[in-house]
């Protein structure tokens, strides 16, 4: 069975973030530093014919900090790449 991968379907980022520019600073996990999420233009509101019967709350806890070991290891790397 083969999956079409350009179905109607398929999801993208869209026009919400057309002038998203990568950090990777946000993308490390557990070590990356606090940052707003980008919500811009989004609207939190169901639609108006939705009826909402289950909700996954998930959050991220606490603070991480970053030490000499995870900018070695984790930062540098991303940083140095060409």
């Amino acid at each position: 069975c083969a999956i079409d991968l350009h179905s109607p379907w398929t999801m993208s980022a869209g026009s919400t973030y057309g002038s998203y520019k990568f950090n990777v600073l946000q993308h490390l996990t557990g070590i990356s530093p606090y940052f707003e999420s980008n919500s811009e233009g989004l609207n939190p509101d169901p639609p108006q014919d939705c009826v909402i019967d289950k909700v996954a709350y998930l959050i991220r806890h606490g603070a991480i900090y970053v030490n000499e070991y995870d900018y070695v290891s984790t930062i540098q790397p991303f940083l140095e790449r060409k």
